[in-house]
């Protein structure tokens, strides 16, 4: 009886999200049932709220040691890797358990959310369609369908999608959040704002919801839609077509240098075009803190920006200003130090734009900021003493920042 009591504690601890006080209990009826499956389920979603994963991975291979052939086991420690970003393990435990029970739902609307974050969008969205033929309402496979719908390019369907979602679960945060995700990419930015809101009523710790909310800010910025569009288009490539691009992005912008170069008759066509591709491949490293710049005075937007983003704002206005008037001055005079600084402070808002998100924390990444910073240093001594305002040392300094840049690239399509 007393046991009988400890478990329900426990399942109704877990069933209204009280994580902490659920694996106390659930830890107690363990030790009087170390073998019981469902109680080895129950714990290891539990240890998943909790973000305790090394150990619900191990006391589910504790069950499944125990009986091999159970499913919903092997759904559980699919979903533990899915949420490390363990992909390939999720995916093989998915499949063995469908493989056991090919009629649960829930089964195949994980199976989805794997191919979704492995970008594989349309066996995503035949799963997400299996699991809806299933069980109609299943929240996952409607929030997956929805996503998948979009990155596929339909449209119609996403929308379809998108109002039975918002039907079936009105106050569920997470599926305004995926909606609002879904609107921004369909370039729906106002409906997409009034979703993020929602869940942030709704969760006002989502973190996710805060991030779509300043999305959307800032796509209220025409340059920025432009760059979200790009930056979009990008992030649904895999890792490898994103480096096919950049490489051939630089390689075909090094061929059009070297053309111009050699054929002195194009360059009336030519020199823009290389002026405007480097221009944008500029932008598209440095578009995100200066629109930042501009939500520091927006009503929302300053609030909504955390204290990292900030700071990097206000490095980027304080690099761009310096480097505009810095240019400025040496049209002026004759002392090339001006136009040495003004190079150095916009090539600087390069790695100081990244310096949080790919920078900090990284021993090798601090090496190429100390490098380029070294090469900077070398331009400007340069300038000052010899009055060059472009040497050497400031094509080194170019150079060690597209090389930085390739470095920041490489991780973030690992990370990808």
């Amino acid at each position: 009886m007393e046991q009988e009591l400890t478990y329900q504690r426990a399942k109704t601890l877990f069933d209204h999200g009280k994580y902490t006080e659920a694996e106390k209990e659930l830890q107690i009826q363990l030790g009087q049932q170390p073998n019981d499956l469902y109680l080895i389920f129950l714990y290891a979603e539990t240890l998943i709220h909790l973000d305790k994963f090394e150990n619900a991975e191990q006391i589910l291979h504790h069950g499944l040691s125990i009986a091999s052939d159970e499913d919903v086991l092997l759904f559980s420690l699919s979903k533990c890797h899915l949420i490390q970003g363990k992909t390939k393990e999720a995916l093989k435990e998915i499949k063995s358990a469908i493989e056991y029970n090919p009629v649960d739902a829930d089964y195949f609307a994980v199976l989805a959310k794997i191919h979704l974050v492995d970008k594989d969008y349309q066996e995503s969205y035949d799963n997400a369609h299996k699991a809806l033929s299933l069980d109609a309402e299943n929240a996952l496979a409607l929030n997956v369908k929805s996503t998948a719908s979009i990155k596929l390019g339909l449209k119609e369907e996403m929308t379809q999608t998108i109002a039975d979602n918002l039907h079936q679960n009105p106050n569920d945060s997470y599926t305004h959040v995926v909606t609002a995700m879904n609107l921004l990419e369909a370039k729906e930015y106002k409906k997409a704002l009034h979703h993020a809101e929602e869940a942030m009523m709704l969760e006002p710790d989502n973190t996710l919801a805060h991030a779509v909310v300043l999305e959307a800010l800032r796509c209220k910025y025409a340059v920025y839609k432009l760059f979200f569009s790009f930056q979009t288009w990008m992030s649904n490539l895999k890792g490898a077509q994103q480096w096919m691009f950049i490489i051939g992005f630089y390689m075909g912008a090094k061929f059009l240098g070297r053309f111009n170069d050699t054929h002195p008759e194009y360059s009336t066509f030519l020199t823009p075009v290389i002026y405007l591709l480097a221009l944008f491949a500029f932008s598209t490293w440095i578009i995100g803190p200066l629109i930042n710049v501009l939500l520091l005075v927006n009503r929302y937007g300053k609030f909504l920006l955390s204290d990292e983003e900030k700071k990097t704002a206000k490095v980027s206005l304080f690099l761009i200003s310096t480097g505009l008037i810095s240019l400025g001055i040496s049209l002026f005079v004759d002392a090339q130090i001006w136009l040495s600084i003004g190079i150095f402070s916009l090539v600087m808002m390069i790695p100081t734009s990244t310096f949080y998100s790919v920078i900090k924390g990284k021993w090798y990444m601090y090496l190429g900021l100390a490098v380029i910073i070294g090469l900077g240093g070398m331009s400007l001594l340069v300038a000052a003493v010899a009055n060059v305002g472009f040497s050497k040392y400031t094509v080194y300094l170019i150079y060690s920042i597209v090389g930085f840049q390739f470095l920041s690239n490489f991780f973030s399509t690992k990370k990808d």
